[in-house]
């Protein structure tokens, strides 16, 4: 992707954002927010990814939704993996991996798992 075609992008991402912030939708700020993210980390804007994970961090703990925090942790400890906070990363993807198991969602799990294993935590 050109650099003009990610940047619309992220334009598109970020009106987005703005629309569910005004409509009180934290679902869908949530997913924004995560998409967000991926696109970032993907172009090597990782502390643009760390910002639109700790916002998805706070949005899932007041929301209580733990199957949401887990994704959201496991995002989290991907990038400080790549910014060689690993120990820090260790922690986040070990409590990602907790919340995934007592949601009870084997895909989840299996996802943080994955994420573990390719970012050797």
């Amino acid at each position: 992707m050109e650099r003009r075609e990610f940047d619309g992008a992220i334009a598109l991402l970020k009106e987005q954002e703005r629309i569910y912030r005004e409509r009180g939708y934290p679902e869908g700020l949530w997913n924004c927010l995560a998409n967000q993210a991926s696109a970032l980390a993907d172009s090597g804007d990782l502390d643009g990814a760390m910002a639109a994970y700790e916002e998805q961090d706070t949005i899932s703990r007041q929301q209580g939704e733990n199957g949401w925090l887990a994704q959201a942790l496991a995002g989290k400890a991907s990038v400080l993996s790549r910014l060689d906070r690993r120990a820090e990363a260790s922690r986040v993807a070990d409590e990602a991996l907790d919340l995934a198991i007592q949601t009870g969602d084997e895909e989840q799990v299996e996802f943080v798992k994955r994420m573990k294993n390719e970012n050797g935590l």
